[in-house]
């Protein structure tokens, strides 16, 4: 038996990684882990753990691309240039409206501005005092940027001038029993602009935030999850909040009650990472269903049907064995299994293939891979690898 402070020792081991895990860090991750990822135009980019940006362009190999980049290619993408200036890991990258700009925040908490067509780093800005974790643009105020910390700020800038402004202030002792220098650290952020403009940030708390930009003023703490809020979204009147306690809950933004607590048919392994929705009816879907749901976990890509909330299907990261033959109603396809850490819904053009265009589902995982799924069978349709 070992001794008792052996144990003990173990025991706070396991609760290090715990909160690492739930702050976005994982510790047994490759350097070329996919933290986060965006889209503008003909390129993709993949923020990497190793502090990167890779920047992979879609050419046509009839038209654009030279003999040298056709041998290159992967699936029609170059690997155009990798971006460095970022000190840690990419954690969130956000294009500007006009896509001329791209937005990405580090661990070092400050925020780039990157040229679309130039690819340099335009401006370096000192937001934040730890991680820069999640940047969104506030469209009706002029494509004011939001940007949250987990040192517990949220800042806005202006587009044009790059300039500070405003700050959303911490919650005060008044709005929710919280010491006013106690930081709760925010993990993730959703800008609404109706009934009114408000930011929900999800905190390491567990708690959702609910600020009005208006106001500048904390207006509703919603509990629910135990462990940090990783991700949100928002889907028809309803905010969809997905934490590392493995579910998702269902927010009303009119009442802000919790109309349902998701937990799919076969549990979620670990913490939800990413979410994200297709709206229109999908493979796979009964008739009275609309939408799907996508909810990126460590290890595979989980997708419901809404509004029955019914678990369609469930897609992880590796190659697609096809003697698999699924033994439910459920759809079943066997992959590898890395963490999923950003997902995207995209229309892309596949102009020189034979693979029709339209939409796709994109997803970056911690083994530095990303993968295209397509819309109408869920097959893997091309990947690439961050190397």
């Amino acid at each position: 038996m070992l001794p008792w402070k052996y144990v003990l020792v173990l025991c706070q081991f396991v609760l290090i990684l715990q909160l690492l895990q739930e702050v976005g860090c994982n510790v047994f991750s490759n350097e070329n882990a996919v933290f986060s990822l965006a889209r503008t135009k003909d390129r993709l980019w993949c923020g990497l753990r190793d502090s990167r940006i890779g920047v992979w362009e879609w050419m046509d190999r009839a038209k654009e691309a030279t003999q040298e980049e056709i041998l290159e290619m992967t699936d029609g993408w170059v690997k155009e240039k990798d971006l460095i200036g970022n000190f840690g890991r990419v954690e969130s990258l956000t294009p500007l409206p006009d896509l001329d700009r791209m937005l990405s925040g580090s661990s070092d908490g400050r925020l780039r501005v990157w040229s679309c067509d130039y690819l340099k780093c335009e401006k370096t800005i000192d937001c934040h005092t730890d991680s820069l974790t999640s940047i969104c643009i506030w469209k009706s105020a002029g494509d004011v940027i939001v940007t949250g910390s987990l040192d517990g700020r949220i800042r806005l800038w202006s587009s044009d001038s790059l300039m500070p402004v405003n700050e959303v202030a911490k919650p005060t002792a008044r709005t929710d029993g919280w010491d006013e220098v106690e930081n709760y650290g925010i993990r993730s952020m959703a800008v609404l602009e109706q009934p009114y403009p408000i930011i929900a940030a999800g905190c390491l708390d567990g708690k959702i935030r609910i600020w009005n930009l208006d106001s500048l003023e904390c207006e509703r703490i919603l509990d629910g999850h135990i462990r940090a809020v990783t991700c949100m979204c928002y889907s028809e009147g309803t905010l969809y909040s997905g934490s590392a306690d493995s579910t998702v809950r269902a927010w009303n933004i009119e009442s802000w009650d919790c109309e349902m607590v998701i937990e799919p048919e076969n549990e979620i392994p670990e913490a939800v990472q990413s979410l994200n929705f297709i709206g229109e009816r999908v493979f796979g879907m009964d008739s009275h269903d609309t939408s799907a749901m996508l909810i990126g976990t460590p290890g595979e890509i989980v997708v419901l049907a809404v509004p029955s909330f019914k678990e369609i299907l469930r897609v992880s990261h590796g190659f697609q064995d096809s003697d698999k033959e699924s033994d439910s109603d459920t759809h079943s396809f066997t992959y590898a299994n890395p963490g999923i850490s950003a997902i995207l819904v995209e229309d892309i053009s596949m102009r020189d293939r034979s693979t029709e265009g339209g939409r796709h589902i994109i997803s970056g995982a911690d083994d530095g891979l990303v993968r295209c799924f397509l819309f109408k069978d869920w097959t893997c349709d091309w990947s690439l690898h961050n190397s």
